[in-house]
């Protein structure tokens, strides 16, 4: 059972919808249950009672057989970021701060989101630097398995002191020393925003990779 991709009911979310939630609900022919716990700062919280184990849960999911609705743990319920490969983690990582700073689409492709009206300096920085750091990870892995290098290779040739210092073409020519095109030290795509330089630097590589693979076809 994905969880992200079952039906469920979160009490959280129906306290807020409703008045009141009552201690035993009658839900599709199923008695589903409810408890409250004191919290640490007065008041109580409201939980449901899984159906199955009895376990406290805020949750619950439907099921296809046996009990209409179980906790995660009954269920063998698993999240999809589990399933997930590190790169797919950062870069959905990556894509949620940029959603949460205003963007809506692109993808990594457009620009970095400026800062939003209202949010502090300090607030967008750590944002920003947070996004960034997934980004350059990602850029490093494409651009290790367009040239063919580990990614400690890559690092260690592109060895960049922060991400405000330019990503140029010559750092593509230590990877890349065959191609006479990346000798140059000016800023690539003549973009000043580091999300715009460090993307147009992997489309190279990328187009790099594959002019490479046309060149060994052709050969044979």
């Amino acid at each position: 059972m994905i969880c992200d991709e079952t039906a469920q009911i979160d009490i959280r979310k129906l306290a807020r919808s409703v008045p009141t939630i009552p201690d035993v609900i009658e839900f599709d022919g199923e008695r589903i249950v409810t408890t409250w716990t004191s919290t640490n700062f007065g008041g109580c919280r409201q939980w449901f009672l899984c159906p199955t184990c009895d376990r406290r849960c805020a949750i619950i999911y439907r099921l296809g057989n046996g009990p209409l609705w179980c906790c995660r743990i009954c269920g063998g319920g698993r999240y999809r970021s589990e399933h997930e490969s590190p790169k797919a983690r950062k870069l959905r990582k990556a894509l949620k701060v940029r959603k949460r700073l205003g963007q809506e689409g692109g993808g990594l492709l457009t620009l970095f989101p400026s800062k939003p009206k209202g949010m502090h300096p300090l607030k967008y920085g750590r944002l920003r630097e947070h996004a960034m750091q997934f980004e350059r990870e990602i850029l490093i892995e494409d651009l290790a398995g367009a040239v063919g290098k580990s990614v400690e290779v890559v690092k260690a040739n592109l060895a960049l002191p922060s991400w405000e210092t330019p990503l140029t073409q010559t750092h593509l020519g230590t990877l890349m020393p065959s191609r006479g095109a990346v000798t140059a030290s000016e800023p690539m795509g003549g973009q000043r925003g580091v999300a715009g330089r460090l993307f147009a630097s992997r489309a190279m590589a990328v187009k790099a990779a594959q002019n490479a693979s046309d060149a060994s076809r052709n050969t044979k």
